[in-house]
């Protein structure tokens, strides 16, 4: 017979998506991931919310995405995703919005820190990166998000600026910008700070030249 887990104190933050306490050593315990990052993120089938906040599931059950370095963790229920209705799309250019699980939890790394009117910028930027290059963010370290599999862009939440800090590939100079004012970050790499939504044609356009290199 599986061993049955249970978790106290989970939270609802989304449909089909917890929040709970964790710590690194349980997780690792649950199972292994090359994967590290602030927050665990743990996916889970056949699991039972059940009165008092307790999300209980089986071993086999369990995919361990991510390993945090504290005892935040983001509970993600794998069953809800696979029967989750899909939009009918008519015929026309493939769309693609930052549903992944990467993606969401950065989105909601970024409602935490900087409230939700200031991350509907960054909510509109994947949404219209992923248009054109499918993948998902992945949290390294000091809250720097970076794109997979391909890393042609790195996103941080910047708090006390109310901003995101963007890293593309290319120096300042072999980019055309307007708005944006371009500075050079790690070696073969530029930078700029996003907090207007009236920029976001430029930091689109910007992401997408280096996604080419």
């Amino acid at each position: 017979m599986a061993i049955r887990y249970s978790i106290d104190n989970a939270q609802v933050v989304a449909p089909g998506i917890w929040e709970a306490t964790l710590s690194p050593a349980d997780v690792r315990s649950l199972g292994r991931s090359p994967v590290e990052g602030t927050r665990s993120v743990i996916g889970l089938r056949n699991l039972n919310f059940e009165r008092g906040r307790a999300v209980s599931f089986s071993g086999p059950d369990i995919v361990v995405f991510a390993i945090g370095a504290t005892d935040d963790a983001l509970l993600l229920d794998l069953s809800y995703a696979a029967v989750a209705p899909s939009p009918k799309i008519n015929a026309g250019p493939k769309q693609h919005t930052p549903v992944s699980m990467g993606d969401e939890a950065f989105l909601k790394s970024c409602r935490e820190l900087l409230g939700a009117e200031v991350s509907t910028i960054a909510q509109e930027l994947l949404r219209r990166v992923r248009r054109h290059h499918e993948g998902e963010l992945k949290e390294g370290k000091a809250r720097k998000w970076v794109n997979a599999p391909s890393n042609f862009f790195t996103i941080t939440p910047q708090n006390r600026n109310q901003a995101f800090r963007v890293s593309i590939k290319g120096s300042p100079t072999s980019h055309l910008s307007k708005r944006l004012g371009l500075t050079p970050g790690r070696k073969g790499y530029s930078e700029f700070v996003l907090r207007d939504s009236g920029d976001l044609d430029e930091a689109v356009s910007l992401i997408l030249e280096s996604a080419k290199r």
